[in-house]
């Protein structure tokens, strides 16, 4: 039986087999790429090829949800941000607010451009 341990920046797969008390590391699928490397796949059968494809599909589904979900909350936390820059933050902290909003700003318009055909 595969085990998958949910891992920071990675998932775990380990084989395990109760009956005997044994676990073995088969290796890690890294989050960022979400691919099985070759190697692990060496290591599996089948059955378990399908199961951990399985497990990063479902890896690959809950990260799209959470990024649908951020870009819903997009406008309240930026109307939150505001409400912090004007009454609470310090200066470092408005610095800060404020590099990322207009990073983010620069960014948006190039690609506004590019799409555009304006270029850069």
């Amino acid at each position: 039986m595969l085990v998958f341990v949910d891992e920071p920046k990675n998932i775990k797969i380990v084989r395990t087999a109760p009956e005997e008390g044994t676990r073995t590391n088969l290796g890690k699928i890294n989050k960022s790429v979400l691919e099985i490397p070759a190697e692990l796949r060496e290591k599996l059968d089948e059955v378990e090829i399908s199961e951990t494809e399985q497990i990063v599909e479902l890896m690959r589904r809950a990260s799209d949800a959470r990024l649908l979900a951020e870009v819903g909350d997009f406008p309240a936390i930026c109307q939150r941000m505001y409400e912090y820059y004007e009454h609470t933050a310090d200066p470092v902290e408005r610095r800060w607010i404020l590099g990322s909003v207009l990073e983010i700003l620069r960014r948006v318009r190039r690609l506004e451009r590019q799409q555009a055909g304006g270029g850069e």
